[in-house]
């Protein structure tokens, strides 16, 4: 059985250590579709089997990117009965992918899991541990590692870690930069402490912070080139070790060196460190600014639920909650899990989950979803769906999801970073050749600041986190907004969309359809029209069926037993009511029985051209009436397709209904392209052929009667409330029936394709630029080189720049349209 798994992994730090990453995995037999994020630092992996991800965690461990686990404690209210049992619950355990290790005990209770992180929920692990049947009464719940707070934990460290470096290397870099700008600091500091004292001085602070803060460059450095794998923390531990050497030689063992030459760079040694952990401080933080998104959304899971069991209400932690059982929710409260109210009512805040700012009514029979928080009212739901299965889980994946995803883009960027740290490594080696054989009297000095200059400003920083900086901003602050993308990929292309189609029903009208006008024929009444209609649609689950049976329930009338029930897929149903045949469906269904319309054709035209649907209904082959069904149009409308229109898009509506309801539609709201009468499988025809003469096509349908279309499109874009099956099949899930999310979703699109190709060419022409400066391409002319201080500084600077300008879009707006 396939297996997909995200794993969180350490030891990255540029874009080179992504791709070597990526390469161990695909080395592997039975793994494939990888896919290794810097910044959310994860693998996703696709195997053949849970032993293939356990194999491909550690193959990454022994290439140095060892998997994030942390521990989780159970503590089993009935003990284990037997050694039998317990290896049973073992074995079943393990085989759960993103679980490492299990060890249990029969004498304690105690089961032990070790677990990757984020990648298994304790309502698994408690249904699994039900499913050996052992009791699973759960009295103490303990995870150690971090889950939501490492990357607080991470950026506390490294600012720790930055700070005790500026301490120890501030004072080198001020002191020995500041006399070669002051001549008199410099006179100062000789008179005072002498000069191989105030060498010795900074010997002894670069030292301590290469061998404390600085260590990981030169451990994960050297691993590096151990495995002839050389990444970012190759080309530092090489510069800093190399300019710490030579001053070293000239200090301790000045005889080595002719008077000339006798030089101290420590303060390019603490410089490269220095500046180094302060972007990565830098990126830490912008790490954990990122990903808000998705700590905001975990923070809506509530801890416990108010759960009836045998007649009485008591209060278990929400791992214990049960698909059926009922949940009894108090105002004000957050709701702990999805299902349907069964008694009562109230106001919801979901603004939490669809960015819709007003409250819904829900009553007996509307489905309410976890993590929404309840108003002053109070009321009893049937629990639908717990854990991993909720819907409020099912966005955490879908946003993370989209945040390690790759863009078509970044094709490009990965082949010329796999490359790029050698090909560094011969530049830098080739600059310190070139200006040994040509550098004059302080040739070996030159030819060391040009190769550790190169060295450090090469560093691809900036490369690796240009793109997936971008994507992680980009989806977080859609996901704010109510906006669901399954993957980065689909930002790359529905920025490039230049036509969106939208389906009528539900999409650009309420979905929400009401009976506006019954037309009997000459020999029936109007309660026998609602009579036949609501007895055969009773059977149906389509909106327009419970539009007809809710109007008849509300006129008291009484309905009939219906056999022999069949419906057809967008033309109608049909069954036997008492003797007789009874056919309800639209005027297409009709034709196909050859029906004669006469008795009501004056009628339905009418209907038609003020934009109702209209319902036929006959008995035993004759037409006795029809059923004039409205569907208010969204009050927005208007207005969002007046702003695609000015975003140079293409709008096109597209329905099953008749032409003359569709161009009554359409007309009102500014569509002036229009396919009509069409069939499900017809709606992705025309989709495909869009396709193929035009340009990418967005099609924006409901997600559930739209599948089709939805697939067939570059772009399927499902609007709702975010409860069905569309999140798991669209490529882009609006959670509100709010059509100003479709113009923000392709806001958020063009913006952060906008702002990838803007650190793109940062990252590169950044490197462009300045490696030849460091190779010492100026010196002819103006007599300078770049020194490494500055080189560092300029590297620093570079990635601090990308995240900045990525942070950027976390500044859009939702537009507002007055309704």
């Amino acid at each position: 059985m396939a297996v997909y798994i995200s794993i969180p992994i350490a030891g990255m730090s540029c874009a080179s250590c992504v791709g070597r990453a990526e390469r161990i995995l695909l080395s592997m037999n039975g793994v494939s579709n990888v896919s290794v994020s810097l910044t959310t630092e994860t693998a996703s992996i696709s195997a053949d089997s849970a032993e293939r991800v356990r194999e491909a965690t550690e193959a990454l461990t022994s290439g140095g990117f060892p998997p994030r686990t942390h521990k989780s404690k159970f503590k089993i209210h009935s003990r284990l009965t037997s050694t039998a049992e317990t290896q049973l619950l073992e074995e079943s355990l393990v085989e759960i992918p993103g679980i490492v290790r299990v060890r249990a005990s029969h004498e304690s209770g105690v089961v032990e899991v070790e677990i990757l992180d984020r990648t298994v929920d304790s309502s698994t692990l408690i249904e699994a541990i039900d499913a050996v049947g052992v009791s699973t009464t759960l009295v103490q719940h303990e995870e150690a590692g971090g889950r939501i707070d490492r990357a607080d934990q991470e950026a506390d460290f490294v600012a720790r870690q930055t700070i005790l470096a500026a301490i120890l290397g501030i004072p080198v870099i001020v002191l020995e930069m500041g006399g070669h700008v002051y001549e008199p600091l410099s006179a100062a500091i000789n008179e005072s402490l002498g000069l191989w004292n105030f060498w010795f001085v900074q010997l002894i602070l670069t030292t301590i912070l290469m061998a404390g803060p600085g260590r990981q460059f030169f451990t994960l450095g050297a691993r590096s080139f151990v495995r002839l794998a050389p990444d970012m923390n190759s080309l530092v531990a090489l510069g800093a070790s190399a300019a710490w050497i030579y001053s070293t030689l000239a200090v301790l063992l000045p005889n080595l060196l002719l008077d000339a030459h006798r030089q101290v760079y420590f303060e390019a040694a603490a410089a490269i460190i220095v500046f180094i952990l302060f972007g990565r401080w830098m990126e830490a933080r912008a790490k954990r600014r990122v990903g808000s998104a998705i700590a905001s959304l975990l923070d809506l899971q509530v801890k416990t639920a108010r759960v009836v069991r045998n007649g009485r209400s008591v209060d278990l932690p929400v791992e214990k909650v049960r698909i059926g059982d009922l949940l009894i929710v108090r105002p004000g409260e957050r709701i702990p899990a999805d299902g349907v109210v069964c008694e009562g009512a109230s106001s919801v805040d979901e603004s939490m989950l669809t960015g819709e700012p007003f409250p819904k009514y829900k009553s007996i029979g509307n489905e309410v979803t976890g993590g929404t928080v309840n108003g002053t009212g109070s009321f009893t739901f049937e629990v639908m769906r717990t854990g991993s299965q909720s819907i409020l889980a099912q966005i955490v994946r879908s946003v993370e999801q989209a945040q390690r995803a790759k863009l078509p883009v970044q094709q490009l960027a990965d082949k010329v970073t796999y490359w790029f740290v050698p090909s560094v490594l011969i530049f830098a080696s080739a600059t310190a050749l070139v200006w040994l054989a040509f550098g004059g009297e302080t040739a070996d000095q030159k030819a060391l600041l040009t190769s550790i200059s190169v060295l450090i400003v090469a560093c691809p920083c900036a490369m690796g986190l240009a793109i997936p900086v971008s994507v992680l901003v980009g989806t977080s602050r859609a996901a704010e907004m109510g906006v669901l993308f399954r993957g980065g990929d689909e930002l790359q292309r529905l920025s490039e969309t230049k036509m969106v189609v939208f389906d009528k029903t539900g999409t650009v009208t309420e979905g929400t359809p009401t009976i506006s006008e019954i037309v009997p024929n000459a020999r029936n009444s109007r309660d026998d029209v609602l009579v036949y209609a609501a007895s055969v649609e009773e059977r149906s689950e389509h909106p327009i069926a419970t539009a007809i049976v809710a109007a008849a329930a509300a006129n008291e009338i009484a309905l009939s037993t219906v056999s022999d029930f069949s419906s057809l897929p967008g033309l109608g149903a049909k069954g036997i009511v008492g003797s007789e045949q009874v056919s309800v469906g639209s005027r297409r269904f009709f034709e196909k029985e050859s029906a004669n319309f006469n008795a009501v054709q004056g009628a339905d035209q009418k209907l038609a051209k003020q934009g109702h649907a209209v319902v036929y209904v006959s008995v035993n082959g004759e037409i006795v009436g029809i059923i004039g069904i409205a569907d208010s149009i969204k009050p927005v409308a208007s207005e969002v397709i007046i702003a695609l229109r000015r975003m140079s898009l293409d709008v096109a509506l597209m329905t099953g209904d008749r032409e003359e309801v569709a161009n009554s539609v359409a007309e009102k709201i500014g569509i002036t392209k229009i396919h009509a009468e069409l069939m499900p499988f017809e709606k992705a025809e025309l989709i495909t052929k869009l396709r193929q003469t035009s340009t990418t096509t967005t099609f924006v349908g409901d997600g559930v009667n739209d599948a089709a279309a939805l697939a067939a499109a570059d772009i399927g874009i499902a609007i709702g409330s975010g409860s069905d099956i569309a999140i798991e099949s669209a490529d882009i899930v609006l959670l509100s029936d709010d059509l100003c999310a479709v113009v923000n979703s392709i806001r958020i699109a063009r913006a952060t394709m906008r702002n990838i190709r803007q650190n793109l060419a940062w990252a590169f022409g950044y490197n462009i630029a300045l490696i030849p400066i460091a190779a010492g391409a100026l010196y002819p002319a103006t007599g300078i080189l770049l020194s490494p201080v500055f080189a560092a500084a300029a590297m620093s600077l570079s990635s601090v720049s990308v995240l900045l300008n990525s942070l950027r879009i976390r500044s859009i707006r939702p537009i507002e349209i007055k309704r």
